[in-house]
């Protein structure tokens, strides 16, 4: 995954999830054309000769003209917005569904035909739970929650007018809203756990398209320094031979020559096996460890690999359990990077003295914070300037990739990253890990 870390993350899986969003509005869209036309339709036709009476031709071309209306209206609001509706715009348009919905079935209540039983004797009031049920395309949970509300003062409404207009007619009892009120709160809820469901599945799929992505870009990238390392070996060949054919060692440099080929080679090979760990940390997704027995297990490795420097392990909070991409590993790959760079210096000037220390923090949530501090030569302006993200390095042979994989590692795990000098001399690489 890019060294962008989290917050670039969250803004591809917010645009990813915006797109399913108004792929389901565009359905919705689609269904809501289709029903206004119908109702037109219906209109019209209790309007014709053969049912006009029954209505009053004044009446019903009210009804049309309110019916088009909407039609119209919808159909102006989809070309406006086609496929650039915000989760606001999601709920204004489960609102005007709901709108929609009742004003279409107040024809029954406002102009009722003469065998008129009332609302909740006719399928009609059915729309109100396919409204709320067509919410759920939307994928935004607070649309469901909307509509269901929506819908049921839609109901509450032409139930009251219902029962003051065509009280006489009515065959449905107070026994029977109530019955209906609760299926559209049995709706309303589970719509409100699909469109959550959804959601969940639609980032889960953002978040794996954006690994797989990354892990497209990483091989690559790969099979680059593939190449690189080929052309490296074949010029380490090419001296080897020189030397087999006889002549001086030191003839024409080789020797020199094949020892900075073979530098170069490890560095390759180093980048090679921290960028694979990185790529299976972000993979693996993110797991608890315990921060102390991977700290102390990583500082022991090391104080045998840098004898000349004294590592010291001051650790408060290495009892706390953390939470990181890839786990143990993930954590063991980050905080080796860590230490090594502060071991190594700029390459020229070695460290002697790094302290780790651990400690418990509570900033925007409960987490853990590791600082490196070591007395070597720091990090120069530029390198603090672009803060990790870029392939920046002091070393000879260096690339800058461990500190930035290490970044990407740890902003990906919800921490932050920062680089540092401290007042005396040396470096500082804090990092803040959230806590399980």
């Amino acid at each position: 995954m890019a060294t962008g870390g989290v917050a670039a993350t969250d803004q591809a899986v917010a645009a990813l999830l915006k797109q399913a969003a108004n792929r389901g509005e565009a359905i919705v869209d689609a269904i809501r054309l289709v029903f206004s036309v119908l109702m037109l339709a219906r209109v019209f036709y209790y309007w014709g000769p053969n049912h006009g009476a029954s209505i009053g031709h004044g009446r019903g071309l009210d009804a049309a003209g309110m019916v088009g209306a909407i039609v119209l209206f919808v159909a102006g609001l989809v070309w406006a917005l086609r496929g650039r509706f915000t989760p606001t715009l999601l709920v204004v348009s489960t609102l005007a569904d709901a709108v929609i919905c009742g004003l279409s079935l107040s024809t029954n209540v406002f102009w009722p035909s003469t065998r008129y039983p009332g609302l909740l004797r006719m399928p009609d009031v059915g729309a109100l739970l396919m409204m709320v049920f067509i919410s759920t395309l939307r994928l935004t949970p607070v649309a469901a929650l909307a509509s269901g509300a929506a819908n049921l003062a839609s109901l509450l409404v032409l139930v009251a007018l219902d029962r003051s207009l065509n009280a006489p007619r009515l065959t449905y009892s107070m026994g029977e809203v109530t019955m209906v009120m609760a299926m559209l709160v049995t709706t309303t809820g589970a719509c409100w756990g699909v469109a959550t469901g959804a959601r969940a599945l639609v980032r889960r799929a953002a978040l794996e398209s954006l690994r797989a992505e990354g892990a497209r870009r990483s091989l690559r990238a790969l099979l680059q320094e593939h190449h690189d390392v080929r052309t490296l070996l074949s010029a380490a060949r090419l001296h080897l031979d020189l030397l087999r054919d006889g002549g001086p060692p030191d003839e024409g440099g080789h020797v020199p020559a094949l020892t900075r080929l073979l530098v170069e080679l490890e560095s390759f090979v180093e980048n090679v096996k921290s960028r694979a760990l990185s790529e299976l940390a972000l993979a693996d997704g993110s797991a608890p460890v315990p921060l102390g027995g991977v700290l102390n297990g990583v500082a022991e490795a090391l104080r045998a690999r840098f004898p000349a420097v004294s590592l010291a392990v001051s650790a408060p909070a290495a009892a706390a359990t953390v939470s990181i991409m890839g786990g143990e590993r993930g954590l063991a790959h980050v905080l080796s990077g860590l230490l090594v760079n502060a071991c190594e210096g700029d390459g020229q000037h070695t460290a002697r003295q790094v302290r780790v220390s651990a400690a418990a923090e509570h900033l925007d949530s409960a987490g853990v914070r590791v600082d490196v501090v070591d007395d070597g030569p720091g990090f120069p302006r530029e390198v603090l300037a672009a803060r990790g993200a870029g392939w920046i390095t002091t070393k000879r042979n260096g690339s800058g990739l461990g500190l930035a994989l290490a970044k990407a590692v740890v902003e990906s795990s919800g921490g932050r990253f920062e680089l540092g000098n401290v007042a005396e001399q040396g470096a500082r690489v804090s990092i803040w890990l959230p806590a399980r």
